[in-house]
């Protein structure tokens, strides 16, 4: 008879076979329980008046084209999104294929960030008045408190890569080599007639008017980084050309990269967002004033109190700010 210890084990591996399609239920409504903030934002959001989000749709009925998004979704998204502290199209692309809140709201369906941006961009007045009325009703329902202020601010890498930053002698030649291309393509399809492929022509002038006004942008970029830059450091000044807002900012782990400086404001009751921002500081000494601000602005007054980390500005200027309001 075999001892015990020369008998193999028995070992359960089917549930470790990765290369098995499988078919799973979904049930988006159990995804969020009954009061999850998604559920409320969209509810609310679909008692305002959207007609002006729907003003600038290409597409109309009895047209061809490919169906839009609707306004509310698109608003819910973005509202969502500030809740979380959330600024970024591309991060709300990311996080909707796992994160249960969006899942919910898009029905499980991808929404190109291009799409959001684009959004955010063509409607960025109206939804920070949008904003601003959902902190107000969340404000009365007592749902957030702004007695407390909480306030931090995190770096995010920028799609740039490093190499992609440039002086001045670099960025006019990147600017006459895209214009050279924009007037041959504008002449090759003058030439070519109806004989030549319209999409193709059209996809082919977009990018190389897109590339153009990157191009122009860098250099108008990089012109007022030398006019605030001190004589002798002008010539040192740098700009992305595919980027030109982001700037070299030093991370926790010691690396510099191309970057934005997010700030968040949240309140203390609920830790919901009433204000987030976008800078090109690599510091944030001077974003706790203009965070303030914003804060005002969403939600008509000023926080009792404010926590933030040494880094921003001392308790007296947010005092001082205070006693003026």
């Amino acid at each position: 008879m075999e001892s015990a210890a020369a008998i193999e084990p028995k070992i359960k591996t089917i549930c470790l076979e990765r290369s098995q399609i499988r078919l799973a239920p979904l049930d988006l409504e159990s995804l969020i329980d009954a009061h999850h903030p998604a559920r409320t934002i969209w509810e609310v959001s679909g008692k305002f008046d959207l007609k002006r989000f729907e003003e600038g749709m290409k597409t109309r009925e009895g047209e061809a084209g490919r169906p839009c998004w609707p306004a509310q979704l698109l608003v819910s998204m973005w509202v969502y999104s500030y809740t979380l502290g959330v600024a970024s199209a591309r991060a709300i692309e990311r996080m909707a294929e796992h994160e249960p809140g969006f899942r919910w709201l898009t029905g499980d369906q991808a929404i190109n960030h291009h799409t959001l941006s684009d959004f955010r961009v063509g409607h960025e007045e109206a939804l920070k008045e949008l904003f601003a009325q959902f902190l107000a009703l969340l404000e009365t329902a007592g749902m957030v408190e702004l007695k407390t202020l909480l306030h931090d601010g995190t770096k995010v890498k920028s799609v740039a890569g490093k190499w992609s930053f440039h002086g001045r002698k670099t960025v006019e030649k990147r600017v006459r080599e895209a214009r050279r291309v924009v007037r041959k393509l504008d002449q090759e399809a003058a030439a070519a007639g109806e004989g030549m492929d319209e999409r193709r022509r059209a996809a082919r002038e977009r990018a190389a008017r897109e590339g153009l006004q990157r191009a122009e942008k860098a250099l108008e970029k990089l012109k007022q980084l030398e006019e605030a830059a001190a004589p002798q450091q002008r010539e040192q000044q740098r700009v992305s050309v595919s980027e030109p807002e982001a700037r070299k900012m030093k991370h926790p782990d010691g690396g510099w990269s191309p970057s934005y400086n997010v700030q968040v404001s949240s309140e203390g009751k609920a830790r919901m967002s009433v204000g987030v921002g976008l800078s090109t500081a690599a510091n944030d000494t001077q974003e706790l004033m203009p965070a303030l601000e914003r804060v005002k602005d969403n939600c008509g007054e000023l926080p009792e109190r404010v926590i933030a980390d040494n880094g921003y500005a001392t308790r007296s200027s947010v005092d001082g700010r205070r006693k003026r309001r």
